[in-house]
C-alpha cells in the first residue's frame, strides 16, 4: 500500500463564524465577525492557526466584553513573535537563493504564478530563472513551498505572515 497526500479544505467561513460566536456569546462574549474573518484570512482556514487564535482571542476578552479587529491583530502580531525562534530555525537549514525565493513569494501574496518569469526575478532581485528553479525544488521537498494548479504558495501560512513581517 503506498502513501497518498491527502489535502483537506478547509472549513468553510460561515461554518466557523458560527462556531466561534456561539461559543462566545454561550460564555457572555462577544466576537466581530471582522476579527474572525481576519484571522480565516490571514489563515488560509488552517484550523490549528483558527483554533489558536480564537482561544487566545477568548481568554484576552472579560465577560460581557467584545473582542474587535484590533485586539485580533495584536494577538496575530503577538503570535507571529512568539514563533519567531523556531520559523527562525526553520530556516537555519536552506540556502539563501532558498530563503530569498520564499520572501519573494510571500511578498507576492498567497499564490504566486510565474516564479521563474524575468518580470518576477527581476521584481524581487532573485538571480535567474535557473536559480530559482532550484531553489524551488528543494524547497517543495522540504515542504517549506507547495505548488498547487500551476501556483506557488508558502506552504506554512504563519510562515508566509512571519516572512512578510520581516520585510516590512
Amino acid at each position: 500500500m503506498s502513501a497518498r497526500n491527502i489535502q483537506l479544505d478547509a472549513i468553510p467561513f460561515e461554518a466557523y463564524r458560527d462556531f466561534v460566536d456561539y461559543h462566545f456569546r454561550q460564555s457572555g462574549k462577544i466576537i466581530e465577525e471582522d476579527g474572525i474573518r481576519l484571522v480565516y484570512d490571514r489563515f488560509l482556514g488552517v484550523t490549528l492557526y483558527l483554533q489558536r487564535m480564537m482561544k487566545d482571542a477568548f481568554n484576552v476578552t472579560p465577560q460581557g466584553e467584545t473582542c474587535d479587529r484590533l485586539t485580533i491583530e495584536r494577538l496575530i502580531a503577538d503570535y507571529i513573535q512568539e514563533c519567531d525562534p523556531r520559523l527562525r530555525e526553520q530556516l537555519a537549514f536552506v540556502t539563501e537563493s532558498q530563503k530569498e525565493l520564499l520572501y519573494a513569494v510571500s511578498e507576492e501574496g498567497y499564490t504566486v504564478k510565474s516564479i521563474t518569469s524575468a518580470s518576477f526575478i527581476k521584481r524581487h532581485r532573485l538571480k535567474s530563472s535557473s536559480a530559482v528553479q532550484a531553489a524551488a525544488k528543494k524547497l517543495l521537498e522540504y515542504d517549506l513551498l507547495t505548488r498547487r494548479d500551476g501556483t506557488y504558495s508558502v506552504a506554512d501560512p504563519l510562515m508566509a505572515l512571519w516572512l512578510k513581517s520581516r520585510r516590512l
